[in-house]
C-alpha cells in the first residue's frame, strides 16, 4: 500500500510552535509558559478546523 507523506508533519509543526509562540514571548514562570502555549494550541487547532 503506497504512503502519502504531507508538509504538515511533526517537524513543520515544532517549527511553526516555535516561530509563531516561543520566539515572541519571554516566560517568566512556567505558569505563564503554560497559559501562553495553551493559548496557542487553541487558537492553532481552531485555525486548522476552518480549512
Amino acid at each position: 500500500m503506497p504512503v502519502i507523506r504531507t508538509d504538515s508533519g511533526p517537524q513543520f509543526i515544532r517549527h511553526r510552535f516555535e516561530q509563531d509562540c516561543l520566539s515572541k514571548h519571554e516566560f517568566e514562570s512556567f505558569q505563564d509558559l503554560y497559559k501562553t502555549v495553551s493559548e496557542y494550541y487553541l487558537f492553532f487547532n481552531q485555525q486548522w478546523q476552518l480549512v
